[in-house]
């Protein structure tokens, strides 16, 4: 259906304005019946959104959940000389480590259902497999706003879920969120903080901090191994598991 605006002209050719009733020129500022929500950043640590709140909206990613390792990690970074290094000052720990499969979009309400649907469909049969994570690295998102301290999946890992990506990315897609990175790092995050790291440490400061977390959380073996059988798709506060056996 065209909905594109087209204009209306009088027989002698005047153009009248409309002008909005006045009992309806101050509905936007009324507060008590219209609620304009306003971000106050310290209830999120100060991270910065990458899209703006809209009423209506609810912001959605899919990944693969890793819960199973918050503990490992939570006590590897007890590690004295990570405690003791200055970048650790400025860290918050990941609550819920995972692998992304997107990047975090805003959906309709009524959209959920249909994508949690084309979802469970893509990846229905795609079959259970490992993966493993190998070393340390720091990556800063797009906008600079934030750096993060990661576990990064193996080269032999990337293939099996370069293959995943491709079932998931068109379901993103098909509700008009983004495609995801050209060339992926799949990563699992375990620390963040505020700014972009390399801009306020120096590289020294930095390869010794991601040393100390190397030695401290790969102490028993050169990989962590993950077995994956299901992705997630979180939208707002709500959770799907989808199943991939």
């Amino acid at each position: 259906m065209n909905t594109h605006l087209v204009e209306y002209s009088s027989s002698d050719e005047k153009t009248e304005k409309l002008e909005l009733p006045i009992t309806l020129q101050d509905l936007n500022s009324d507060s008590f019946r219209f609620f304009v929500r306003e971000d106050d950043p310290s209830k999120h640590d100060f991270r910065s959104r990458t899209f703006p709140h809209e009423p209506g909206s609810w912001a959605t990613s899919v990944y693969i959940a890793c819960y199973h390792l918050h503990s490992r990690i939570l006590e590897a970074i007890k590690d004295p000389v990570i405690q003791s290094n200055p970048v650790m000052a400025d860290c918050y720990t990941v609550d819920s480590p995972h692998i992304s499969l997107s990047k975090t979009w805003p959906i309709y309400f009524h959209w959920i259902e249909n994508v949690v649907g084309n979802l469970r469909s893509a990846v229905k049969s795609f079959g259970k497999f490992w993966i493993a994570l190998d070393g340390v690295e720091v990556l800063v998102n797009e906008e600079n706003t934030r750096s993060f301290f990661t576990l990064v999946a193996s080269e032999e890992s990337r293939i099996v879920l370069i293959s995943l990506l491709n079932s998931v990315d068109p379901c993103v897609t098909a509700f008009r969120g983004p495609k995801y990175y050209e060339n992926p790092k799949f990563h699992m995050s375990f620390l963040w903080c505020n700014g972009n790291v390399r801009k306020k440490y120096s590289t020294e400061t930095l390869n010794n901090f991601s040393m100390a977390l190397q030695k401290a959380i790969f102490v028993e073996s050169k990989k962590i191994f993950h077995e994956v059988t299901d992705i997630v798709c979180k939208s707002g506060n709500k959770y799907f598991d989808i199943n991939i056996l």
